[in-house]
């Protein structure tokens, strides 16, 4: 993704940095569209069978469920399975308030530069830490699994048989890995080297 476009003239035009913040918070955040749409939905469902509940039983017909007096009686005199039903509509709730408030972010990463925006994907980094480490380590590239995640990149690496990896070595490839890459937010580097080795 770059900020910079070209004009008609051939001139080179730099995006203006709020644009460009924008852009890059789009790549990085899911779309909360679906879930604003399906929650509206469910909201116009139960607010639909309610007025329902409420009409028919104003007009003295039989209910389709049941009828407001019955819910307000059974609210009233709670029954055994009425404290775990209650308990678990306020988790459904806690946890739809944390779906539509919390941003979805995806996996991916701004890395630093000057003249471009450039996001990538979490798998990018980690495969370039793990190439950096498994070559620091000496070992094959399949021996080094990274995972990344907001703010922390771990790599596990796992020696060769008979030979011994220096974690100090390691580390400081994978430090200086991430210092090259800079994405944004910052990442930090923890590398576990396994205790026990296998056949390379």
């Amino acid at each position: 993704m770059s900020t910079e476009s070209v004009g008609a003239a051939g001139s080179v035009r730099r995006l203006q940095p709020g644009l460009t913040r924008r852009l890059v918070r789009r790549e990085r955040h899911r779309s909360r569209s679906t879930a604003v749409v399906i929650a509206l939905v469910v909201l116009i469902v139960a607010a639909a069978y309610v007025g329902t509940e409420s009409v028919l039983a104003l007009l003295g017909r039989p209910a389709l469920l049941q009828s407001p007096t019955a819910v307000i009686g059974a609210l009233n005199k709670p029954a055994v399975w009425s404290i775990p039903a209650v308990a678990a509509l306020v988790v459904l709730g806690i946890l739809a308030l944390v779906a539509a408030l919390a941003p979805g972010r995806r996996a991916r990463h701004r890395l630093t530069d000057d003249r471009v925006a450039v996001v990538v994907d979490d798998d990018v980094i980690a495969g370039s830490l793990s190439r950096r480490v498994a070559t620091a380590g000496s070992v094959s590239r399949s021996h080094a699994r990274t995972t990344v995640s907001s703010r922390r990149a771990t790599v596990n690496v796992t020696p060769n048989s008979g030979f011994v990896i220096e974690r100090d070595a390691v580390s400081a490839a994978a430090r200086e890995a991430m210092a090259e890459l800079a994405p944004i937010p910052a990442v930090r580097t923890r590398v576990v080297v396994a205790e026990s080795g296998v056949l390379a």
